[in-house]
């Protein structure tokens, strides 16, 4: 079984990486009206559908780490998360929160998980604390994957979607094996594909 753990020391011992406030609106700063959430929902079933096909071609292979970013169905507890993690066996990297503040916008929060579950938690929590903002959950999670249990994972009904694009089974080259304990500095660091979470939230799929 092939174990293509990659990552940057640096960027690992970063806990939180990025705080982000964005108001109740789509990318271009209007409020999606219904014809164009019918639009964007008949998109997303093709990018869907074609990472479905994606997703069945890496699961017939045997790679222990595959690169993907899991968008939720719904917004899970710490305690929710770590189960899911234990259920699949999936090694997390980074977390997507979703939090509001007192003016009711958007914020998103970001984490390396490098420090573990129980301290990300600790660290996410605080710092909604602190800053006076509503934590509602972990919207999206960035991970390494068996190639084997996309299929459970995916079946899941706190899946909503598994992305698996910016795996190095689709690109025309190898990433270097490095022991597991080991994550160094001269090696690619892991990107993971950009979740769904902001815009099944603006559909209405995730409340």
């Amino acid at each position: 079984m092939k174990n293509r753990i990659v990552g940057n020391a640096s960027l690992a011992l970063i806990a939180i990486v990025v705080i982000t406030l964005f108001s109740n609106t789509n990318a271009i700063g209007r409020t999606v009206e219904f014809d164009e959430m019918m639009i964007v929902n008949e998109a997303f079933e093709i990018t869907f559908d074609k990472l479905h096909q994606l997703n069945y071609s890496i699961s017939q292979s045997d790679i222990k780490d595959v690169v993907a970013t899991l968008t939720f169905s719904q917004r899970l507890t710490f305690a929710e998360l770590e189960e899911f993690i234990g259920v699949h066996e999936i090694q997390p990297v980074m977390l997507e929160a979703r939090a509001f503040n007192l003016e009711g916008d958007r914020i998103t929060l970001g984490a390396f998980t490098i420090f573990g579950l129980a301290e990300t938690e600790r660290l996410l929590l605080g710092l909604v604390e602190d800053d006076g903002y509503e934590f509602a959950g972990i919207i999206s999670m960035g991970a390494l994957i068996d190639s084997h249990r996309i299929r459970s994972i995916t079946s899941d009904s706190r899946t909503f979607i598994v992305d698996t694009t910016h795996d190095a089974f689709f690109r025309n080259y190898r990433v270097s094996t490095v022991d597991a304990d080991i994550i160094s500095n001269e090696e690619t660091p892991v990107l993971f594909p950009k979740s769904f979470a902001w815009e099944l939230e603006d559909l209405g799929i995730i409340q």
